[in-house]
């Protein structure tokens, strides 16, 4: 029972952290995110309770415009600190092959949960036939996707291709390919990100699909 708590904690530290969360080289783990996604924040918060998280909210700018932060801290954790030195290299966040295998669905379905989402396919009139989906992997570099779509690829059988993005690139599922990632992960979104859950949003599609 211990180490089935590990592994899952273990996957979810290594999700969030190649999603959105950040870890300090004193082992303290910080989530930031969108005022409008406080539901989630919420939610992330129960699973590292464990951890005492303390929410915050605060005023960020950003080209001048002013938004809203919301997220949490958590205590400081060994556990974390251990993250850190794995996953950040030379202090800067990497993503390597012995890390991901670590990964469980839940743990994956955070990391597209923060960085990933769906991509509506339309027909020339504008109606929606299909959706694929990404993961934003920019920040890895090419070799860092390459790694990731490997891994999906060799673990999962789930084929992905590297999307060039805004002169980055980024990992993409097409249809049938989205239908199997969402097989693994689809139970462990949240309500609150229904919007990147193909069983929510799959109601749009108006060309059926056997």
């Amino acid at each position: 029972m211990a180490r089935e708590r590990f592994i899952r904690t273990r996957s979810l530290i290594i999700g969030a952290l190649l999603g959105d969360a950040h870890i300090r080289d004193t082992g303290l783990m910080y989530i930031g995110h969108s005022v409008h996604q406080k539901e989630y924040v919420l939610f992330k918060m129960a699973m590292f309770k464990k951890y005492k998280p303390k929410y915050f909210e605060r005023d960020v700018y950003l080209d001048g415009k002013k938004f809203v932060q919301v997220g949490f801290y958590t205590k400081v954790s060994n556990l974390f600190k251990t993250a850190r030195n794995v996953m950040y290299p030379n202090g800067v966040k990497t993503v390597r092959r012995k890390d991901l295998n670590k990964l469980t669905p839940e743990g994956i379905a955070i990391w597209y949960c923060d960085d990933g989402g769906l991509s509506a396919q339309k027909s020339r009139d504008g109606r929606i036939t299909s959706y694929c989906s990404y993961l934003n992997t920019q920040s890895f570099g090419l070799d860092g996707t390459q790694t990731v779509v490997d891994y999906f690829a060799e673990v999962y059988g789930l084929s992905a291709t590297i999307n060039k993005n805004k002169g980055s690139y980024r990992v993409r599922f097409n249809w049938a390919e989205t239908v199997k990632l969402m097989y693994l992960i689809g139970k462990h979104i949240p309500d609150c990100m229904g919007y990147k859950n193909l069983e929510v949003m799959r109601e749009n599609i108006t060309r059926v699909y056997s």
